[in-house]
């Protein structure tokens, strides 16, 4: 009767945990699942970015073409030849008076660069004394 019992004993002891192929399969089935959460979330990533790259793209044309407006406005002015204002309303007050210090830093609400709006420049756009052809105010916000 003891052998019948350690017969049984090891039938049962071999048929517990899991075979080779349903360990496989159970990964297989992670793999997946992880493969279709990624994909969503992937996909979700994509979509927010499309969005967020719609909703900016006019606001960076625009600031590019503000940066570029300035910088080319201000390189066809001398250091001398602008004005700050604070801006209170629709009244424009001088910020600081102009320095000659070029390391010092001024502040105000808008800017007014005076510059010379001329196709072919000649020597006599060369004196500082000059005032110039044009004007264009931008506001520092």
């Amino acid at each position: 009767m003891t052998k019948m019992n350690n017969a049984v004993g090891r039938n049962r002891n071999a048929e517990r945990g899991f075979t080779m192929i349903e360990l496989t399969m159970a990964i297989v089935l992670a793999i997946i699942s992880i493969l279709a959460v990624s994909v969503l979330l992937v996909n979700g990533q994509n979509a927010w970015t499309d969005i967020y790259q719609s909703t900016t793209d006019r606001v960076h044309a625009d600031s590019q073409a503000v940066l570029i407006t300035f910088g080319q406005t201000g390189r066809k002015s001398n250091r001398l030849s602008y004005a700050l204002y604070n801006v209170s309303g629709n009244t424009f007050s001088p910020a600081a008076p102009l320095t000659t210090h070029p390391q010092e830093v001024v502040t105000g609400d808008a800017v007014e660069f005076r510059y010379w709006d001329v196709s072919r420049p000649d020597k006599s756009l060369l004196d500082t004394s000059q005032s110039a052809t044009a004007y264009a105010l931008f506001y520092l916000e």
